[in-house]
């Protein structure tokens, strides 16, 4: 009768350590996609902020050029005031433009670190889990030896 019992004990922390293995790596694999998902907002920050790069370049164009139009038609030379208002104008778009592109390196960086940071809690569950099983397994063993002695 003790064979019976220890061979369901045996059997009982395998079907365990199996699923508990199981379990770390579907974890891990969530893991990996959550990493891969922040990786991808990341790459769709870096985009958007392109775009408000040349947003703002559009902008600043259609300053400058709205200002030398102005200018134009009342009879004045781009020369004096209206090119300081252009030198402003310019640097100003300038700041923005800086402003807006360390931003954006800024939110990428961070959501790339986050899915680093993802990664790597996937893999440390799976190494959790291979201690976890094997203790599983021990414990088994040692159960199931002690009712055979």
């Amino acid at each position: 009768m003790p064979f019976v019992a220890a061979a369901a004990i045996i059997g009982g922390t395998l079907l365990q350590a199996k699923a508990e293995s199981k379990e770390a790596k579907q974890a891990q694999k969530i893991a990996n996609i959550n990493a891969r998902n922040l990786e991808v907002k990341a790459d769709q920050e870096e985009e958007i902020t392109r775009e408000e790069i040349r947003d703002l370049n559009k902008e600043k164009r259609r300053q400058i050029s709205r200002l030398r139009v102005l200018g134009g038609l009342a009879g004045i030379d781009a020369i004096g005031t209206p090119l300081l208002q252009a030198e402003e104008i310019a640097g100003e778009f300038s700041r923005e433009k800086q402003f807006t592109a360390k931003g954006g390196r800024i939110r990428s960086f961070d959501l790339r670190t986050e899915a680093g940071l993802e990664r790597f809690r996937g893999k440390q569950i799976r190494r959790a889990s291979r201690f976890r099983t094997g203790t599983t397994i021990a414990t088994g063993a040692f159960q199931a030896g002690s009712l055979l002695s």
